[in-house]
């Protein structure tokens, strides 16, 4: 008797974590979304990615540029950092001309 409440006890443990009976969670690209009647059809799909990969971009590039502003502001007057200075204007144009082009192929895609 002891011993059938011993595993039962354990088949509920099992069962509780998933490892008994429980299916394996699906992986998601597994799920095929298109199927679902209320997906947005692929262009659209393509088009939200596209869009939240440039806002990801502009975040991060706005930030940087914040990095090196910072940096220019605590270096100004110390003769040491005359080479890293110069690199850091040449990084913010770069950074503005990329975000020129992000936001310049954002308003042309919405078009």
């Amino acid at each position: 008797m002891r011993r059938a409440i011993f595993l039962g006890f354990t088949g509920l443990v099992a069962a509780c974590a998933g490892t008994a009976t429980a299916p394996a969670p699906r992986a998601a690209s597994e799920h095929n979304v298109e199927s679902s009647p209320t997906a947005p059809p692929p262009a659209v799909t393509a088009v939200l990615q596209r869009e939240s990969a440039d806002a990801a971009t502009v975040a991060a590039l706005k930030q940087a540029r914040a990095s090196f502003e910072t940096f220019l502001e605590r270096s100004q007057g110390k003769p040491e950092y005359a080479e890293a200075v110069t690199r850091a204007h040449e990084r913010i144009e770069d950074i503005d001309r990329t975000l020129i082009f992000v936001l310049g192929s954002r308003q042309g895609a919405a078009r």
